[in-house]
């Protein structure tokens, strides 16, 4: 019943935050900004007051006078990525995924992109922590609107001198369907079973000319007249 009394006071403050944090005083709302972030972000007793922490953090995002606080608290909350909760692990995701979302502003700044491909190879089998990984890293990651140069380089990025995460890291991809109808999707899974070089630069070259004739095959599509 406590821990459940804090989770509502959490959620309520944050709301208090977002829609009046023009009329707050500065040092008011510093202060409730870090006793959420340097205490109960951290309330080992329970997961869900840690949650709704990140939750109303993420809520707080829609009030861009509160943008500047944000982006000086959060990086503290770096390793909640790492939480022993899936219930917090995947609401720090979707944190990241909402930073990703507003302009200047990248999930890298808050929690290194190590920590999340971390997170991809050890949650492979955790369905919703998966699935929020897919969402956060894909857009940015491998993007469908870009050129073959990008996704090549991105592919790499991937798999350099992380050989023990390629495997995992793309089986939630295919496992909840983060990617529809991907035409390059088995590519992918294809180039990332072995790294025999020769092998790789067949795959990559392969990949990268399927994947061009399939983007003039879209563009050509939606240049038609309705």
């Amino acid at each position: 019943m406590k821990n459940y009394k804090i989770k509502q006071g959490v959620e309520a403050v944050c709301r208090v935050l977002t829609v009046f944090w023009e009329t707050i005083p500065a040092r008011r709302a510093s202060n409730l900004l870090q006793t959420l972030v340097n205490e109960l972000a951290h309330d080992k007793s329970s997961a869900h007051v840690r949650a709704a922490v990140l939750r109303g953090l993420t809520y707080m995002m829609q009030e861009p006078l509160a943008l500047p606080a944000l982006k000086e608290a959060l990086p503290h909350l770096r390793m909640s990525i790492h939480d022993r909760s899936p219930l917090v692990r995947t609401a720090t995701l979707d944190m990241l995924k909402a930073i990703s979302q507003v302009r200047g502003w990248k999930f890298k700044d808050v929690c290194p992109a190590d920590h999340v491909l971390e997170r991809v190879a050890q949650d492979a089998d955790n369905a919703a922590v998966a699935t929020a990984v897919c969402n956060l890293l894909l857009p940015s990651v491998f993007p469908l609107d870009v050129g073959a140069f990008f996704f090549l380089r991105s592919t790499m990025w991937v798999g350099n001198g992380k050989r023990s995460l390629t495997e995992p890291s793309f089986r939630p991809i295919t496992r909840h369907n983060c990617i529809v109808q991907s035409a390059w999707q088995q590519q992918i899974r294809e180039l990332l079973k072995g790294f025999s070089p020769i092998s790789t630069l067949l795959c990559l070259l392969k990949m990268c000319a399927n994947w061009r004739c399939s983007l003039q095959v879209t563009c050509a599509q939606s240049s038609k007249p309705i």
